[in-house]
């Protein structure tokens, strides 16, 4: 991955200083209205690939950490919502109106223009630019669809589609997703001298810097996420192809897929950003405090310590000279989100070779292969190398390190325990990224405490949210919406029944 330095993204990321948990003034509001959103005025459609290509990378980025990213992230217990607005996320009372930004900055902020790219490529014999815009294109509706379930999808982004698209069911939008990736994987491994006129992405792509290679093994490890996310369906299956997948997949952390972000004020990282302008609106949640801490995702009081995680300080910051997560009675300062996720410089992460070591563990667990143990310990020492970055810190030296592992990332021969194992390392190592909210839903762990005012309308039951409401503007103004009635439980998706 690459820093943003470029000019064209700087334009595009400059107005999103108001962004606050999804309330974007840059965004424009979309109700899946087509007939207003087939020229897009920041953007205008002739532009060339290579000045759209920039711009689509970082609004995803920014669609997925700010207008998507606190919701889920409190929803999974990595933050809690502590002041105002963020309050009633962690309440699950949010107003459904409030997604619309998020949609709106998906559809025609982002995939619009992939699609645009898509197109452009297709027509000028350009497969590299293809390739790279399908795979963005897939961590946009693979995000969106395993937050809302079905979706607009294959009516909703061509130029003379109806102005109310129907919804994709979630089942079909997943098989398009594996021919997508396929397809972008095909693309890519062509001859550079495929591409007419030798035009081939270099510094306009923020991410890889036009290096198909490690376009091609992200494409692989998204092939592996999406075929485990169907566990639920057929696990076997799924591990098997998983499995498979990931064997192709991203191979060091030097390859993750993700946008890492400047120093500079309008090129900041938009957690950092929101923490700027809202400080100590989300906090650190009290599960993945606990798990830092050393003990249960689910520990009711503040144990004793009983063994630091050496990623704790990078990953949440101490308040008070403490290590608290909300909600915990009789405290009123909490941690906040660590320099990790959260300093100007910090990465976006899309995927990572961290996820892939991942998702093969949990696969070779399932299949019985004896494989899963290495698999999850390369993962965690992976992880140990990309969040650890004081070589002097007493808390992480290779002792503690090892001891950690030892401790924490040892499997058992019991398949439940040891799921619950694989799958909260990857919780803390995935921190503030959606796919955990996946993993949570898909396993149940790591096991997480259920809020005491969280029974009501928007959340019958109380339980952990399976989902997000459709936005409202959809519910208004799209008549092909699958139900009005949605809530923070159901309808379910597809895969999570």
């Amino acid at each position: 991955m690459e820093t943003i330095k470029t000019k064209n993204i700087l334009r595009i990321i400059k107005p999103v200083k108001s962004v606050v948990l999804g309330i974007a003034a840059s965004v424009l509001v979309f109700s899946c209205n087509l007939k207003e959103t087939n020229i897009n005025p920041n953007v205008p459609s002739d532009a060339s690939v290579n000045t759209l290509l920039p711009g689509a990378q970082l609004s995803l980025s920014f669609a997925q950490a700010s207008q998507l990213g606190p919701y889920v992230s409190i929803y999974d217990q990595h933050f809690a919502g502590n002041i105002d607005f963020a309050s009633t996320v962690q309440n699950y009372t949010v107003a459904n109106s409030y997604f619309n930004d998020y949609w709106s900055a998906l559809y025609p902020g982002t995939l619009y223009n992939l699609k645009i790219i898509i197109n452009k490529s297709k027509a000028s014999g350009l497969p590299y630019y293809s390739g790279i815009s399908r795979i963005l294109f897939v961590v946009g509706i693979g995000t969106a669809t395993d937050v809302f379930g079905d979706i607009p999808y294959s009516d909703a982004l061509t130029i003379n589609t109806s102005p109310l698209p129907k919804y994709d069911r979630q089942q079909d939008i997943y098989t398009n997703i594996q021919i997508q990736l396929d397809s972008a994987i095909q693309e890519l491994s062509k001859p550079k001298t495929a591409n007419l006129g030798g035009i081939v992405p270099s510094s306009d792509d923020v991410i890889f810097k036009g290096d198909v290679s490690k376009w091609i093994a992200a494409a692989w490890t998204l092939k592996a996420r999406y075929a485990l996310h169907l566990s639920k369906i057929d696990k076997t299956d799924a591990a098997t192809k998983a499995l498979a997948y990931a064997s192709k997949g991203i191979s060091s952390n030097a390859g993750d897929l993700a946008v890492t972000y400047t120093t500079a004020p309008t090129t900041s990282n938009p957690i950092f950003q929101y923490g700027s302008y809202r400080p100590n609106w989300i906090v650190a949640g009290k599960a993945i405090v606990n798990l830092l801490n050393g003990n249960e995702a689910t520990d009711p009081g503040n144990k004793t310590v009983s063994l630091i995680d050496p990623r704790r300080s990078y990953l949440i910051n101490p308040a008070g000279g403490k290590y608290v997560g909300l909600p915990t009675q009789g405290v009123i300062a909490f941690s906040t989100p660590g320099s990790f996720v959260a300093s100007r410089t910090s990465q976006v992460i899309f995927t990572s070779f961290i996820e892939n070591k991942l998702i093969e563990a949990e696969a070779r667990l399932i299949l019985s292969d004896g494989g899963a143990q290495l698999a999850l310990q390369d993962a965690v020492r992976a992880s140990f190398n990309k969040i650890v970055s004081d070589p002097a810190d007493t808390n992480a030296t290779e002792v503690k390190r090892t001891a950690y592992i030892n401790a924490k990332a040892v499997l058992t021969g019991d398949y439940d325990k040891d799921l619950k194992t694989i799958i909260t390392q990857k919780y803390i190592s995935l921190y503030s990224q959606p796919e955990s909210w996946v993993d949570y839903r898909r396993t149940g762990y790591p096991q997480l405490s259920l809020l005491s005012d969280g029974d009501h309308a928007s959340n019958p039951g109380g339980g952990i949210p399976r989902r997000l409401p459709y936005p409202q503007n959809e519910e208004v103004l799209n008549s092909n919406i699958p139900t009005k009635t949605s809530n923070h439980q159901v309808p379910q998706l597809w895969w999570d029944k």
